[in-house]
């Protein structure tokens, strides 16, 4: 589809280059924080990368990443992953061990992987949405971990992270 004969791909590369243009990986809203807020943003640079193969989109995704992500595969956050929200953005660290082979992306996703395994149920095994909200479930849910649980299953064979979700 073109609009004012733009495609939709030169829209979202226009959308990337501005938040590029405006801010450096570490200003990147919100600002020190590991979250889903920067990750459906990444996301969509991560589709903007895949569609145009401009590399400044995965340089951008890549440096984001190593800016969080310490020399042993830890993240640096102020907090640890009480709630599904903080650990989206690692849905593109499969791409980026893909290409890079780096071991700390996998650290980064084999951790995640075992804080799925520990995350709280309710009686009918469905998730909670956050450590501190009892029994409550969030439909955003599935966004927030779902294609995390499916790509790590598919990446690194581990078949039951398919049912948990």
């Amino acid at each position: 589809m073109i609009i004012n004969g733009k495609s939709a791909l030169d829209y979202a590369k226009m959308g990337a280059d501005t938040l590029i243009r405006k801010f450096s990986v570490e200003e990147l809203p919100p600002k020190n924080r590991f979250h889903y807020h920067q990750g459906v943003f990444l996301s969509g640079m991560e589709r903007t990368y895949f569609l145009s193969k401009d590399n400044k989109y995965i340089k951008y995704i890549k440096d984001w990443m190593d800016h969080y992500i310490d020399e042993n595969g830890q993240i640096r956050w102020d907090v640890h992953a009480r709630q599904f929200d903080d650990m989206q953005p690692a849905i593109m660290l499969f791409n980026l061990y893909n290409q890079t082979h780096d071991d700390r992306y996998k650290k980064v996703l084999d951790n995640f992987a075992v804080i799925v395994d520990m995350w709280p149920k309710n009686a009918q095994g469905g998730f909670w949405h956050k450590y501190d909200r009892n029994n409550q479930m969030w439909l955003d849910l599935l966004y927030m971990i779902g294609p995390l649980s499916v790509m790590y299953a598919k990446t690194f064979g581990k078949s039951y992270l398919f049912e948990v979700i």
